[in-house]
């Protein structure tokens, strides 16, 4: 149902659909057995659900860490800020993430399942991205620089989108990108450093207002 809280510490389970607008100074813990949506504040934020239920987040502010657990769906529809970490996981075979107003300053890190588990990453600062569990389609865009921390591997025909936008801003591979036959596409503002293998059956697109190396 539809839940209004605040308090030091909240911790919600709904067996059913839960739409909870939270105000908590502590840390915040919601739990629904159906969709669930989400808006408000909380110093550390875990949501899960399960049943197949989606997740929507509204605007939200997290100081601290963000872990979201999805059986379905996984959105924003606003803004989601968040001081410390952001964990997305969707369970459900080929469940989608589509966060493209995420404003993490910590590290981001994304997992699917499925060839249809496709995930899209919209940062409005520099991103750390681990999206080494995608098998979908992989889209990450980042206000800033942007650093893959984790080997990519999609299935099929599945892309990989990298995007670095801003004067100083660089995309830097630590880890090998790969596709069975879809596209890999990096774009970098200023640099882009391939420090690892890119390899695909399909197109591989590399740009860079600056040097590639």
């Amino acid at each position: 149902g539809d839940v209004t809280a605040t308090g030091s510490t909240i911790q919600i389970t709904d067996t059913n659909a839960l739409n909870a607008a939270i105000t908590a100074s502590g840390a915040a813990t919601l739990i629904a057995g159906g969709n669930l949506g989400v808006s408000g504040s909380a110093v550390g934020l875990t949501t899960t659900t399960t049943a197949g239920g989606t997740t929507a987040f509204g605007t939200t502010s997290v100081t601290g860490n963000l872990s979201a657990t999805s059986a379905g769906n996984l959105q924003d529809s606003g803004t989601v800020t968040v001081s410390g970490t952001s964990s997305f996981t969707t369970t459900g075979t080929n469940a989608t993430i589509m966060m493209d107003q995420l404003a993490s300053t910590g590290a981001v890190d994304v997992h699917t399942t499925g060839v249809n588990g496709h995930a899209t990453i919209v940062n409005a600062s520099a991103l750390t991205l681990d999206a080494g569990d995608v098998q979908g389609n992989l889209s990450a865009t980042a206000q800033g620089s942007l650093v893959l921390t984790d080997a990519v591997d999609v299935d099929g025909g599945n892309f990989i989108q990298l995007r670095a936008i801003g004067a100083n801003s660089d995309v830097t591979l630590n880890q090998a990108l790969s596709s069975d036959t879809g596209e890999i596409n990096i774009r970098a503002d200023r640099h882009v450093a391939l420090n690892n293998q890119v390899g695909t059956g399909g197109r591989v697109l590399v740009e860079a207002g600056g040097n590639i190396t």
